[in-house]
């Protein structure tokens, strides 16, 4: 897990925009990386 925020994992793994990545992200995953990192840290 980063501490990085979705916009600097978006724009680090190319992507032009955050929004763009969470919408790509959604898409195959079922639920936002938002929504994933929060599962994860109450685990």
């Amino acid at each position: 897990m980063s501490d990085k925020s979705v916009k600097e994992v978006a724009l680090s793994a190319g992507f032009i925009s955050d929004i763009f990545f969470i919408r790509v992200f959604k898409k195959l995953e079922n639920l936002t990386p938002g929504k994933l990192r929060g599962n994860n840290r109450s685990n």
